[in-house]
């Protein structure tokens, strides 16, 4: 169909979709954009930090409380993977 054939329904409904279309589009492309500018030209008022900073510490003192935290989740999983059935009855390895 050429454009200057059209109904004017038909018209009207290619207007509204194209216009449909451009708000989609201003829609996701504003806040990229918006992003850009405030990264590039926005610079933030100069903060301060209040307080110390805590020296951090070990998670697990020693090695052995190490080696007791692995077995301890290796038992898990084993506890949680035995007695476990497929649909079909058979035992899952």
């Amino acid at each position: 169909m050429d454009a200057d054939r059209r109904t004017p329904d038909a018209a009207r409904a290619h207007r509204l979709g194209r216009i449909k279309l451009l708000v989609l589009a201003a829609f996701f492309t504003l806040p990229v954009a918006a992003g850009y500018l405030a990264y590039s030209w926005w610079t933030p008022a100069q903060g301060s930090n209040y307080g110390e900073l805590l020296s951090p510490r070990p998670l697990i003192s020693g090695r052995g409380a190490r080696c007791q935290a692995v077995l301890d989740l290796c038992s898990l999983w084993a506890k949680t993977r035995s007695g476990r059935r497929s649909s079909a009855g058979r035992e899952i390895a």
